[in-house]
This record gives C-alpha cells, structure tokens and sequence, in this order.
C-alpha cells in the first residue's frame, strides 16, 4: 500500500464513463464550465446558489458538493471567473478565484482527513471537465493553470495538522504535451492534534521540534506521449530536525490506467486490469540530519530502555527480516550495515531503488517482500 500511496502524490485521474455535467446546469455556460471541472466520478454538484454575471466576470456563490457513494458534503462559499469563455467544453479564463473551502473524508479504513483553503486564485486558465476535483484527469490537470496562489491552507490526518500560510503553483510546457509544475511551500507548520504523553512533549520542545516548521519545495512532471509520470524532487528542510529529499518515477501512466489505479487504491483493492500497466522506474529517499534525527534516535533508545549502540545493533539484525527473502545476501548486509551506521550517529540515510526494467505494481503486490525488493534493486546507505 505504500508503494500506492507514494505514486498517488501525483494528482488526477480521466473519468470515461461518468457524464461531464453531474448536475443541473445553471442556464450561464461559464458557470456550467466551472461546475464540471468540479465533478468526477468520486464526487458530484449537487446544488448553486446564486449567480452574478457582470461586463467581465461570472461570480457562483455556495457550489454544494457531495461523495457519490458516503454521506460526505463540501460547500465552495464563492467561485469568481474573470473573462471567461468556453472553448467546447473547456472553460479558459483570464482567472479563477475560489474559496474559502473545507472537507473532511473517510477512507476504506474508517481513517479521517480534513483539508481546505481561505482562497485560491488560478491565472490563465483551461479548465477542462473534472479536471479539479480529486481525482480529475492528470494530463489536464497538468495543463489547467499556468499559475496558482493558494492561501491558508491545512490539512489534518493521522494526528497530525499542517498549516501553510501561502503556496505557488507554476506549469511550464515541456514541449510534445509535456508538462512540468513546479510548488513552493514555505513556511509549513506541523504540530501534533492528539494527545503526546508529556516525557515526549518536553524532549521535541527541548530540541525545538514542537512544531516543526520549515520549507518545502515540489517538482513535478508528466509526458503524455511517454506515458510517465515524475516526481523530480520534493524537499523539506524543516528547522531543528534536517532535510527529507524524495524521487518517483512512474511509467506506463495514461488517463485509462491511472483511472483504474486511483480507483482501486481509494476502495482498498488489488491492483488490476488497466491499473497493472503502471509500473515504478525508480524512486529515492534520502534524509539528511541537522541535529533532530539524533534527538529522535537517541529518545527512541531510552524509551525501549536500551543504550543507543545496543538500539543500532538490535535494529540492523532485524533488518533482514524487514526485507524479506532476498537472494543478495551482499544487499542485505549492506542496507544492515546502514541502520546501524545512522542510528549510530545519524547523519544521513538513503533508500533507493533502481530496477533494470520498470516493475509492474500490480506484480510487486503479488511478490513476497524479498522479491520485491530485488526485482526493484534496493539499496540502503549511510553516512
């Protein structure tokens, strides 16, 4: 599943079979425009409020929203659009500001997530059918929106809120249909929403480490015609703890595949028909300490009532069984060799994998862990 959940950063997905307009159209083409960007086969407008047409903008206030198969609604309080037309069934549009917004959703599992905005303002615009909701085409997506500023932006899930005061979105053309975006997050704040117990509270803020705050920095890209997706970089630098730099790289990722993955992966099932052709090229981890890592490390010994290079030596014997029946036995030893270098003194780690040829999710589901990890050429290194 973490495998799945990783390659979903990557945003949308093509909806064939449910209708563009889920909803009842509102008599103003611009505002039925805005309303099936909105809709996809998860989620449906279900009701408008008003709507204000002036010289140059179209203004739709109280866009309701609900889930097509849980009791989950959403309300879009204000949608205005600036010189706006439709191209057939694309809106384009000088921009697009909408908010504020909240939603709380339930996964497969019972788990909870809330996320919204106080605002959001899109600049030169193609808004093409269900291309905004979760869960809209990814090639559109990509190409809805040369520039976005989000504002007062918060998430909560698995305990933990984060709360960014601004984010910049860019799209650049690639060339050949291709895409790249390009997202700066800076000022993130990330603080616990549960309960700590207070042993734990008082070492995070000896270290400054409630809240972590820091910088975050996205790039992403996706070539339709080579059918891959990439996230190119994402990289946290977070003050007091150190910096988290990921990779992905996706191929076999069109709209009937990806269709099917997000699917599947929203209702918890195994990976099949369309969404098998989706397979991982490669993909790193890396993590970089500046004095929180070894806080944490050293914190997580005490608890289990160990010295710190008993902890690294317990950790790097069981590292082999976290890795399951690998026939390297060279890898195996290596990637032990790493825990117990960076719980030793943590400095940095990094996890990578490099298959010869791009491996099918769908085949890593049905491996045993040891043959996943060697079909994918994971290695484990430590400084």
């Amino acid at each position: 599943m973490s495998v799945r959940l990783f390659t979903t950063l990557a945003l949308g997905l093509l909806i064939l079979t449910v209708p563009a307009r889920a909803f009842d159209t509102t008599g103003n083409a611009v505002a039925d425009g805005m309303l099936a960007a909105l809709s996809n086969w998860r989620d449906e407008v279900v009701s408008v409020g008003d709507i204000d047409v002036g010289d140059d903008r179209v203004l739709v206030r109280d866009v309701e929203v609900r889930a097509r198969d849980v009791d989950d609604r959403y309300t879009v309080d204000s949608i205005e659009i600036v010189n706006g037309r439709m191209d057939g069934d694309v809106l384009v549009a000088d921009s697009v500001r909408w908010g504020p917004y909240e939603q709380t959703t339930i996964d497969a599992e019972g788990g909870t997530m809330t996320y919204g905005f106080g605002q959001v303002t899109d600049t030169n615009v193609r808004y093409s059918p269900e291309s905004l909701a979760a869960g809209g085409p990814i090639g559109p997506y990509f190409h809805a929106r040369a520039e976005s500023v989000a504002e007062d932006v918060f998430a909560t899930f698995l305990g933990i809120g984060i709360v960014m005061p601004r984010t910049h979105t860019r799209a650049t053309p690639q060339g050949d249909g291709a895409m790249r975006l390009e997202v700066d997050l800076p000022d993130v704040v990330i603080k616990p929403m549960v309960p700590i117990d207070p042993q734990t509270v008082q070492t995070l803020a000896d270290a400054s480490l409630i809240p972590l705050t820091g910088d975050m920095r996205l790039i992403a890209s996706y070539d339709e015609a080579a059918k891959i997706l990439s996230l190119d970089e994402l990289r946290a630098d977070f003050t007091n703890l150190g910096t988290l730099t990921l990779t992905f790289q996706a191929s076999g990722v069109d709209d009937a595949s990806w269709l099917e993955f997000v699917r599947q992966v929203d209702q918890d099932q195994p990976l099949t028909g369309e969404a098998g052709r989706i397979a991982i090229a490669g993909f790193s981890m890396q993590y970089e300490d500046a004095g929180g890592g070894q806080t944490l490390v050293a914190f997580l010994a005490h608890c289990l009532g160990l010295r710190q290079d008993v902890f690294a030596d317990v950790m790097a014997a069981a590292t082999p069984g976290f890795l399951g029946a690998v026939e390297d036995t060279d890898a195996v030893e290596q990637a032990a060799d790493a825990v117990r270098t960076f719980l030793l003194d943590p400095q940095s780690i990094r996890i990578e994998a490099r298959p010869d040829t791009p491996v099918a999710m769908v085949d890593l589901e049905q491996s045993a862990g040891g043959s996943a990890v060697s079909r994918l050429n994971i290695t484990i290194t430590a400084q």
